[in-house]
């Protein structure tokens, strides 16, 4: 029962941006904002039906992630996991439809709401919703930090995992605190900071492989 509680809330999230679209299509101009530059300034225009094309993303996903856990060779993994995956799977779809109401928004009511800043607070959010679960996550082919070496040895997965969920976490907390800051330094704090989250648990893995592979040798 639960499960299906859990699936209907996903999907629900996942088909709002038609409702969106739907709701306020008669009102929506021939050309909609569908890109913005650092000043978070409108940059780019699309025809309007490409919103359709936006809000079908969101879906794409949501059964894309459904179909992973039947693919993966080691399957039987998510079942370990499977609250953190689905408030994973939760987060990207409510992100995504944060960044729907956000463009029509700005389609309806130019300069209502400062772009650059919105944009990365929704970032940050996602950024420290994936570092609480990470930690979490099992050893999988399609979700998580996979290099050859978490994916040969568990040991080095959990280490990874633990160690990424913290620099997640904490990368979303100094994006949060960017988004105040000027908008250039704040789009640079955000790059740092998630390439940073990114390499750092990488580049550990192979380092703690090492060390386990040099440990069963002697």
């Amino acid at each position: 029962m639960k499960n299906r509680k859990n699936n209907i809330l996903l999907w629900a999230a996942a088909l709002l941006p038609f409702l969106m679209v739907a709701a306020i299509w008669a009102r929506l101009p021939v050309q909609v904002p569908t890109h913005w530059g650092f000043s978070g300034s409108a940059d780019q225009y699309s025809p309007r039906w490409v919103l359709w094309m936006l809000a079908a993303v969101n879906p794409l996903i949501c059964l894309l992630m459904a179909f992973f856990p039947k693919a993966d060779p080691k399957s039987g993994n998510y079942q370990k996991f499977r609250g953190s995956y689905w408030v994973f799977q939760f987060a990207m779809a409510l992100f995504l439809d944060a960044l729907m109401a956000l463009t029509l928004l700005e389609t309806l009511r130019p300069g209502t709401v400062n772009i650059s800043v919105a944009m990365q607070l929704f970032i940050a959010v996602l950024l420290m919703v994936v570092g609480n679960m990470m930690p979490k996550f099992r050893q999988t082919y399609f979700c998580g930090i996979k290099t050859p070496w978490t994916l040969a040895s568990e040991r080095v997965w959990t280490r990874t995992h633990r160690l990424g969920g913290r620099l997640y976490f904490v990368a979303g907390i100094c994006v949060f605190a960017g988004a105040f800051a000027v908008t250039t330094v704040g789009f640079a704090v955000l790059l740092a900071a998630v390439i940073a989250a990114a390499v750092i648990p990488a580049v550990m893995s192979y380092v703690w492989f090492r060390q386990e592979q040099k440990g069963q040798a002697q």
